[in-house]
């Protein structure tokens, strides 16, 4: 694959991914919200002064699900439509939210934490998608050996998720539930992605709630096990996470936000195949060459659809988490 697109080839290509109703990496899924926004605004061309911000900061997580980001940085993406963008490593998506309009201009995130921060008065939009997770994508990993055999084993022991009350923990409440455990039975502590099989193989907790490519890494070095796929039933094929800005940072800086979007296209469409997420990952996180060739992939799709999403805003419902049923297209652009 090329080191970079010229502008033209790019935003047109970009254009027809768009449009096309079916698309590598995202299901067969179209979105007509996406398509009737790109074909009425004319794309920003690059170095123009149809840009309001030329450079921004985003909010990114060192996992395989920011492979997009990272792509469309190394390969020019972004410079094509006229855009400096610097990637800001934060340690789940909860933690980027905050940052926004102030040192972030757009934030990776969960669903789950955008739909929290939404809820309690922080208008936010989603730009574009980020990743969909697959069968074996996110595990709950334990250390071998141990006496434990499944999900229902974990009454009374402790689980590492990177952050409380985001998507990893509603989706161990999920898998909890198909095996009759109640979350009080649980306990739930915050430990960062790449510490969690450190703190798996030292016994600190007794299981977690990984992703790739750390899973893969933890496997290697000392054996870990899956004891549960949390991406199963109810959550198959679940929506995991994107890209989004505030309300107001999307209307001050329209063509800004459109330009990143069109952007993200060509890198989501480009993540389709894996060896493009597996061949940049050890330029971003500490995963090397060997590991990653061998890392699960899941899905990169490139439309938003409100309706995958509202899987999410759903499950949360369930979960007593939203007290009333949400309809997350108001915050989709």
């Amino acid at each position: 694959m090329p080191q970079s697109l010229p502008r033209r080839s790019l935003l047109s290509g970009a254009s027809a991914l768009i449009a096309s109703s079916v698309l590598s990496g995202c299901g067969g899924d179209s979105d007509d919200d996406t398509k009737d926004r790109v074909s009425k605004q004319a794309a920003p061309q690059a170095g123009s002064s149809g840009l309001e911000k030329t450079s921004i900061t985003v909010g990114a997580i060192p996992i395989l699900d920011d492979a997009p980001l990272y792509l469309a940085i190394r390969d020019g993406y972004f410079k094509a439509v006229g855009l400096d963008v610097r990637a800001e490593a934060i340690p789940g998506g909860a933690a980027g939210i905050p940052r926004l309009g102030k040192d972030l201009d757009i934030t990776f995130g969960n669903y789950v934490s955008f739909i929290q921060a939404h809820t309690k008065g922080l208008d936010l939009r989603v730009e574009s998608d980020g990743f969909q997770a697959t069968t074996d994508t996110f595990g709950l990993m334990v250390a071998p050996g141990g006496d434990m055999r499944s999900p229902a084993d974990l009454k009374g022991r402790t689980v590492a998720v990177n952050i409380r009350s985001n998507i990893l923990h509603l989706l161990m409440l999920s898998l909890l539930s198909a095996h009759n455990v109640n979350e009080k039975d649980v306990t739930f502590v915050e430990v960062p992605f790449p510490d969690m099989g450190t703190a798996l193989k030292k016994g600190k907790v007794d299981a977690a709630v990984m992703v790739e490519p750390f899973i893969t890494g933890a496997q290697k070095d000392f054996g870990a096990e899956q004891l549960g796929d949390v991406i199963s039933g109810p959550t198959e094929n679940l929506p995991i996470a994107g890209y989004a800005c505030t309300a107001r940072w999307a209307k001050e800086n329209p063509n800004t936000a459109l330009a990143f979007a069109r952007a993200m296209v060509q890198a989501q469409h480009e993540c389709s195949d894996r060896r493009t997420v597996t061949g940049i990952l050890p330029s971003y996180t500490k995963i090397d060459r060997q590991t990653a060739a061998i890392v699960r992939v899941g899905a990169f799709p490139a439309t938003l659809n409100p309706t995958r999403i509202q899987r999410v805003a759903d499950l949360m419902h369930r979960f007593g988490w939203l007290k009333q049923k949400f309809d997350v297209t108001a915050m989709v652009a």
